[in-house]
Formats: C-alpha cells, structure tokens, sequence
C-alpha cells in the first residue's frame, strides 16, 4: 500500500510573504576568514558578507529598519522589494569589516547597540566563558577551572569532568531559567 502524498502549500505562502512582507536579513558578526571568534555559526566571512551584499542588491532595495516600517505602513508604489539588514550587539569588526563593504555597496543596515557595554571593559557571558577556557593552561586541575568558572558565573548549574567541554558549557548555560531585567525599550513606529 503507498503512503498517501501529502501537499503543502509552501509556494503560495512563500509568494504571498514575497509580496506582503519585507525580508530581515539578521547577521551578527563579519570577519575574515580564519580570524577568532566565541562562536563561528554567528561569524560571516568578509568574502561571503561581500557577496551577499552583491546578491542582495539585485533583488532588492535596501533600507533602514526605521524606513522598512514606515514604507511597509504607507500606501506608496514601489518600484522593488524592500529588505533590511541587521547587526547585533554592534561588534567592532560591524564598523571595521562591515561598514566599508555596505558603503562600497551603497548599502545601510541597522546596528542593534547594547548601550550597557559601551565605555567599558564588559564582554557577554559566552565571550568570556571562551577566553576563560582558551587562556587555561592545559595542565591545571580541572577541580580548580571549575572554582573559577562558579566565581565568574555563579548562576552555573554544577558539572562533572566528563560535561566540562566549552561547547556543553556554553549549551547548559544558554538553557538556565532566565530572569525579568529592568531595559530600555525602543519603539519604532511609521509616522512618528
């Protein structure tokens, strides 16, 4: 007996977003190939940015977030399909690697800024959790690595020697209960 077909209507969703609904390409890190980072799967390459930047250009007009509510809430024609482009955390290498590609380009995108940092010596939790196990000798007591990670993070559910990897760390930690923090809440809204 063959197992009943069963269709989903991808396209027509797929053609409908396409018409109704801007894309919002979100990216977090550009750097050159090769160069450190916490976490690669946040990393694009320089090569790779430049291209999607040349792609992207063809297929779409690109603006501002700000710009990409206000025109999705206006009754304007449009000539092309609007997208934005996003960074996260406004990383240095956003300025340093991004920033001249978008403007050879002639692109913009938005820098979402974690104002908290700015001015200070502050790095996130992952960041940190990275250098602390890359910056540790080889030789020293896995007992002592863990006393100094439950000082650094002292939210850090308790591990053996056997979870004690940076990737099953980093994992744990991104699954502990989160908390309601006090934050400054910017609305962007068409027409203001």
């Amino acid at each position: 007996m063959k197992a009943p077909t069963i269709r989903l209507p991808f396209k027509p969703a797929l053609d409908w977003l396409s018409e109704s609904a801007a894309p919002i390409f979100m990216l977090q890190r550009v750097l050159p190939e090769g160069e450190e980072c916490y976490d690669q799967e946040i990393v694009t390459s320089t090569k790779l940015f430049e291209a999607f930047l040349g792609w992207i250009s063809k297929r779409y007009s690109v603006v501002s977030v700000a710009e990409l509510l206000r025109l999705q809430a206006s009754t304007e024609s449009r000539k092309s399909k609007l997208c934005a482009l996003t960074f996260d955390e406004g990383w240095r290498d956003t300025y340093v690697h991004a920033l001249p590609l978008l403007t050879r380009h002639q692109l913009t995108a938005t820098v979402f800024v974690p104002v908290r940092f700015i001015g200070t010596q502050r790095r996130f939790w992952q960041e940190r959790l990275y250098w602390c196990f890359r910056n540790t000798p080889q030789d020293l007591d896995v007992k002592e690595v863990l006393g100094r990670l439950y000082r650094y993070f002292p939210w850090c559910p308790r591990f053996t020697q056997q979870d004690f990897t940076f990737s099953q760390l980093s994992h744990s930690l991104l699954a502990r209960p989160s908390f309601v923090r006090a934050s400054t809440i910017f609305v962007l809204s068409a027409g203001v």
